[in-house]
């Protein structure tokens, strides 16, 4: 049984970080226009990664992460991404047999790829307006 006598209630500060455009907070809509383009390259992550984008719509599942990021290499200016990246380097879930069998026949994809989704794990998540 809790006590009255046990319980606290505590201030804490939290940071938020959104993304935005101008003065405005991006919303799903334009979130969702944005031009999706993989993050990867034959395993190797490249471009700057911004952050994660907790939204899933229609048919689509927890069992990935949704991602921003922009292309720095361009003539005139970065050009900003989306991309739905799996903790795996194949679009479709895979079996524990069956990705230890793919893992077996290319182990340095494997290896670049789990490099680069630890690498997307430690950006910040973004939040946008809905």
């Amino acid at each position: 049984m809790i006590k009255s006598n046990d319980v606290t209630i505590r201030t804490t500060t939290i940071e938020v970080q959104a993304i935005r455009i101008g003065e405005r907070q991006m919303t799903l809509a334009v979130y969702r226009q944005i031009p999706k383009r993989s993050a990867f390259d034959d395993g190797i992550l490249f471009g700057d990664v911004w952050g994660r984008v907790n939204c899933y719509w229609g048919d689509c599942s927890e069992d990935h992460l949704h991602i921003v990021w922009s292309w720095p290499y361009e003539e005139d200016e970065p050009r900003l991404f989306r991309d739905c990246v799996w903790p795996y380097p194949f679009r479709s879930p895979l079996s524990d047999v069956e990705q230890e069998v793919r893992r077996s026949r290319n182990p340095d994809l494997w290896a670049s790829y789990g490099q680069g989704y630890r690498t997307i794990l430690d950006t910040p998540q973004l939040f946008i307006a809905v």
